[in-house]
């Protein structure tokens, strides 16, 4: 039996419970898995909407022009404010790529196919989530897609009755679940964010406003239940990381468990149920909505003036501003287009929407066209201000590179990194990302050498062990097909040490994994080179290089500079100091003392990111390298 659509305080509450769970991981290390909040949001979503939609077609009401009007009073006053403020932000703190890309973003948003663009600009050289102020619209692109088509599919199937409805809805969110982990564990950036792979997440609350799952008779059972819901929404909060796999069947735990809360939560005889519907809760989960909306901005203005982490005050200080935005728009934003003191016939809402898209679509594309107005910065800031870098052509990712975007495992081309010149000196560059920024330099120093490349983004120390399919597959053709019976001139092994930590535990299990992959390295080549840790930064070295000079700020960049891989040089020198290969210090190449190189003589900055070697960064480091390196003689 279908339960009937009512206010459910406890909702409010478990909308609370998904924004905090969203809020603590974006202020970062509080929650490495706080994302699964969206995941509570979209069940939620789709137990609302089909409650809303079922209710009234019961009543004869239903109509397609009603429900969007409803839409567009819920969604789009609170949403065009927020980006309107962002933009304005955006001009006062970001560089001119960064706001193109932000106007980008803001279209994007507007038309509400945010997780399509950034489904197809994520990747693994991506923009830190810290400097993309509107990163977290793509949820709400994956809401209101679902709103466009649900209605209208529901709509087809009431004809064929509940019964046939619920079958058809429970196929579909199985097939979108098996799409989705099939994309997790081939693509994960095509599972992330498209409504194909999340879809049965909104199914999973459709199918409860269909009465679909049998009532729980006993108290008792309803407060095992509820408990349940509440562990497989707070477990995941702090147990998952960027490393689970996910969405995919990882999604179904928080999904279950705010699918278990709404379901034993009706009669409000739970304690789970009471709690959620206690003052704070339902407080806090009122305005759910615009804090989910104005909290990433916040964050990420913080982060770009300040380029730094902020401290645990200064993260309540940004929690207390974006709960009192959060408030001021959900009193006098949000709330009088929903009660209809502002906009109250539907011709003015759909006038207002139109009105206000059409707007904010032409100051995205003003910006856009106008190349994020770069005239804002003195002529001699424009120069690194408008720095861009797209590595994929100097790392050759999706061919010797597979980095988490390349398009399928398949397309690394043994044939060509792989292949051996007779007539030349043969050295190999094998490792993640860390190794395939040194082929540019190597190559463009070095023209009379071949060098091959087998690298893959996500391996663990131990190459073939471990770590994500791509490398797996990456370094199983290396060692399994290609590295038998061969001996090459030289072996370049390069990684992403860990820092301080890595080298506290030594020779822990990550260490011990990379003296092995040594070990097997060491038989196929005269010499192997095993590179250290890189010098890295708390935010992108030319972000950082703009805001010392444009804020006058000459100790910006050092203060910026993380000092944890100096501990893992130092292991590493002291370890293979007698063991028969040749260790590499990149941070000694860099550095001299507390001071460290950071363009190359013709200004280009040596890395892109806050790690990450330009091609022109390459180069300067190879050449500072040409001593200590002796394969091409």
């Amino acid at each position: 039996m279908r339960p009937s659509f009512a206010y459910r305080p406890d909702i409010d509450g478990l909308r609370a419970v998904a924004i905090f769970a969203v809020v603590i991981y974006h202020l970062g290390k509080l929650s490495k898995g706080g994302f699964i909040g969206v995941d509570v949001f979209f069940v939620i979503s789709g137990y609302l909407i089909t409650s809303i939609i079922l209710s009234d077609m019961e009543a004869g009401r239903f109509s397609i022009a009603s429900f969007y009007e409803r839409r567009i009073r819920r969604i789009f006053p609170a949403l065009f404010a927020c980006l309107a403020a962002t933009t304005i932000g955006g001009y006062f703190l970001m560089f001119p790529a960064e706001f193109v890309f932000l106007a980008k973003s803001v279209l994007a948003a507007t038309f509400f196919v945010a997780n399509l663009f950034y489904a197809e600009t994520a990747g693994y050289f991506q923009a830190p989530t810290q400097t993309l102020p509107l990163i977290h619209t793509w949820s709400l692109a994956v809401e209101e897609q679902f709103y466009l088509l649900f209605p209208l599919a529901l709509i087809l199937l009431a004809r064929f009755g509940n019964k046939a409805t619920v079958a058809v809805l429970t196929v579909t969110a199985f097939a979108s679940l098996v799409w989705s982990e099939v994309l997790v564990r081939t693509q994960s950036d095509a599972a992330y964010y498209p409504l194909a792979p999340r879809g049965f997440e909104l199914l999973i609350g459709s199918l409860l406003a269909f009465g679909s799952v049998p009532e729980i008779k006993t108290q008792k059972a309803r407060e095992v239940l509820s408990a349940f819901g509440l562990l497989a929404i707070l477990i995941p909060t702090f147990a998952y990381n960027k490393t689970t796999p996910f969405p995919g069947l990882c999604a179904l735990v928080p999904s279950f468990g705010a699918a278990a809360l709404i379901h034993t939560g009706r009669l409000r005889d739970t304690f789970a149920s009471k709690l959620l519907s206690s003052r704070p809760f339902v407080s806090l989960g009122l305005i759910s909505y615009s804090l989910y909306l104005w909290h990433v901005p916040i964050i990420t203005f913080y982060h770009l003036r300040f380029e730094q982490h902020p401290r645990f005050a200064m993260k309540i200080a940004l929690t207390a501003v974006s709960v009192a935005a959060a408030y001021l728009s959900w009193r006098f934003v949000e709330q009088p287009f929903r009660t209809k003191a502002i906009a109250k016939g539907r011709r003015q809402v759909f006038t207002f929407g139109a009105v206000t898209a059409t707007g904010v679509a032409v100051m995205a594309v003003a910006i856009i066209h106008g190349n994020g107005w770069k005239e804002r910065f003195a002529p001699e800031i424009r120069q690194l201000a408008s720095f861009t870098y797209n590595p994929a052509g100097p790392m050759r990712n999706g061919t010797c590179f597979m980095s988490r975007a390349a398009a399928r495992i398949s397309d690394f081309q043994a044939d060509r990194c792989l292949a051996l010149d007779v007539g030349k000196k043969n050295v190999l560059i094998v490792g993640d990302s860390h190794a395939a920024h040194l082929w540019a330099g190597f190559s463009k120093t070095f023209p009379d050498v071949n060098f091959l490349q087998a690298t893959a983004s996500g391996c663990s120390a131990e190459l073939v062990k471990g770590g994500f399919d791509r490398c797996r597959k990456v370094m199983s053709t290396l060692f399994d097909e290609f590295l038998p019976g061969k001996q090459l001139d030289a072996i370049i092994f390069a990684m992403n040490w860990p820092g301080k930590k890595f080298a506290m535990n030594w020779p822990g299990k990550k260490a011990q994994a990379a003296m092995r992959a040594v070990d097997r390295l060491r038989p196929h080549a005269r010499q192997l080179y095993l590179f250290g840790p890189i010098v890295r930064y708390t935010a992108p070295l030319p972000r950082l290089l703009t805001m010392s000079k444009l804020y006058r700020e000459p100790g910006l960049v050092a203060n910026a500079r993380q000092k944890n891989g100096s501990s893992t040089d130092a292991a590493f020198r002291r370890y293979f100091k007698d063991k028969g290969i040749r260790y590499i210090s990149v941070i000694d190449a860099m550095c001299r003392g507390e001071s460290c190189s950071t363009v190359d003589e013709h200004g280009v900055p040596l890395q892109f990111d806050t790690a990450h070697l330009t091609a022109a960064g390459s180069a300067w480091l190879v050449r500072q390298l040409t001593d200590q390196l002796m394969f091409d003689n």
